[in-house]
């Protein structure tokens, strides 16, 4: 369960990150 959490969470991130968000983009090293 932890797993499918963790990986959900990091498809959510990319989902975000794929937007170009500008708020997000500073986040971007942290998240890698």
């Amino acid at each position: 369960m932890t797993v499918d959490r963790s990986e959900e969470a990091v498809d959510v991130c990319n989902w975000l990150l794929k937007f170009g968000d500008e708020r997000l983009r500073p986040l971007h090293p942290f998240l890698n």
